[in-house]
């Protein structure tokens, strides 16, 4: 009987607990721990696969709250059982179970005004300190550390002064605990790092996010304090995200930050989130539909990161997962399974300013055509109000609209249309809107 597809799963234990397919990407796991760099922001188009990445990460790294002894790491090694991880035993026996890690994704801090959008994040605040309630018997910790610990758990959703100070310096506080609980810097993981400011620059309260969102981060800076042992109170930080904001926007200070994006010219990440061709193949041969590599490559693949060719995972799982429920899985028609996975306010927001060169380029790119963009990759959400015309393209590139077919040089690149769904949804979102805007290029 073949493994279940876990479409739209991003837990990584779910899958491994109920045999769900899974390409193993845990060899990645060495490539970041072993880095040296203080942060790593790693950048992705959506469905890309960022959350799994990151949960996967967790998991392995995740030091069990309730004891020290190795009894608490016989749950992550029946999960790793037989990856690829497992076959370095000296990195596992130095990094698997070892380290606090705190996780939170940020995907669903948004709202309508700053008002809603605090709101969601104090009830992330909140839920994620009820998950660590331990920390309020932690004989390290003092009353006073407990009662402030106690007041996160607790956390009002009202957009007061207090507690939107509160709420700034909560990841600051919660890792100063992590590390005195467990006796070692604590690591961090953030998911949709961008998502906050993504939508306050469309939402209008950008600079209100923005303010809050650099005091949250601020525990980043090395301030040279030895809180625990002589150490750190923060070894290693990962963030993903869809687009790279500027350091100096919300990152100010922060050394030893690594950035691996789109454009990246490195291996070293290249083929940590999303599938290659052989994972593709692999994919496709276990369940009997190498007869369609041709169709999955011409509607999903195109994709360059680095120098390595990628497909998008949304697309690939969900194709084999509606081919096996048909009738005839060997002909059953590839179909769009991205156009309604991402939000396009900020994409539409450009529209009526462009020009007809921007028209011109559209068509280009539609017909099958490569073009030459300067890519601003210190792009901040805050530049979107200029709607300036690389700052469009630039967008377009980071969210999956488009991909790289080659570095110029000097931040010029060769962007295309990776595949048959990214050009019909690229005709349907963004050609039809764009000739709304603009009627005379209709």
């Amino acid at each position: 009987m073949k493994k279940q597809l876990a479409v739209g799963n991003s837990s990584f234990a779910m899958m491994m607990k109920t045999g769900s397919y899974y390409i193993d990407k845990t060899d990645f796991i060495k490539v970041l721990m072993k880095s040296g760099n203080y942060v790593d922001l790693i950048t992705r188009p959506r469905r890309f696969g960022k959350t799994l990445f990151l949960d996967t990460l967790y998991a392995f790294l995740r030091l069990n709250p309730i004891g020290f002894n190795s009894n608490s790491r016989d749950f992550q090694k029946e999960l790793f059982d037989g990856l690829t991880i497992t076959e370095d035993k000296a990195f596992c026996d130095e990094y698997m179970g070892k380290f606090p890690v705190l996780f939170l994704t940020l995907k669903d801090v948004a709202g309508q005004n700053f008002n809603e959008a605090f709101s969601n994040m104090a009830d992330l605040l909140a839920i994620t300190a009820q998950d660590h309630a331990y920390l309020l018997e932690s004989p390290y910790l003092t009353s006073l550390e407990k009662q402030r610990f106690e007041a996160y758990m607790n956390l009002g959703f009202d957009n007061t002064d207090a507690n939107r100070f509160m709420a700034s310096k909560s990841l600051r506080d919660i890792l100063t605990y992590f590390a005195r609980h467990f006796g070692k810097p604590a690591v961090l993981l953030i998911d949709e790092y961008d998502v906050p400011l993504a939508k306050a620059a469309s939402g209008g309260y950008y600079d209100a996010m923005s303010l809050f969102m650099r005091s949250f981060f601020s525990v980043l800076k090395p301030d040279g304090r030895p809180l625990v042992n002589g150490m750190p109170i923060l070894g290693k930080t990962v963030l993903t995200g869809c687009l790279r904001v500027s350091k100096e926007s919300i990152f100010t200070g922060v050394n030893n930050f690594s950035v691996n994006t789109v454009c990246t010219d490195s291996e070293s990440l290249a083929a940590a989130i999303g599938f290659t061709e052989d994972e593709v193949n692999q994919l496709l041969n276990y369940y009997g539909l190498e007869s369609r590599k041709e169709d999955i490559r011409r509607w999903y693949d195109g994709y360059r990161f680095g120098s390595r060719e990628i497909f998008c995972p949304w697309d690939d799982l969900n194709f084999c997962q509606y081919a096996l429920e048909s009738r005839d899985p060997q002909h059953f028609a590839p179909r769009n399974y991205w156009s309604g996975t991402s939000s396009n306010d900020v994409i539409d927001e450009f529209l009526g300013f462009l020009s007809d060169e921007d028209a011109e380029k559209m068509q280009t790119l539609l017909d099958g055509g490569e073009v030459a963009f300067v890519i601003n990759e210190q792009l901040t959400y805050a530049d979107f109000v200029d709607h300036k015309s690389d700052d469009f393209w630039t967008l377009l590139l980071f969210t999956g609209y488009l991909t790289v077919s080659q570095n110029l040089g000097n931040d010029r690149f060769l962007l295309k249309i990776p595949n048959e769904e990214i050009r019909q949804t690229f005709r349907e979102r963004i050609q039809m809107r764009f000739s709304a805007a603009n009627p005379s290029f209709a």
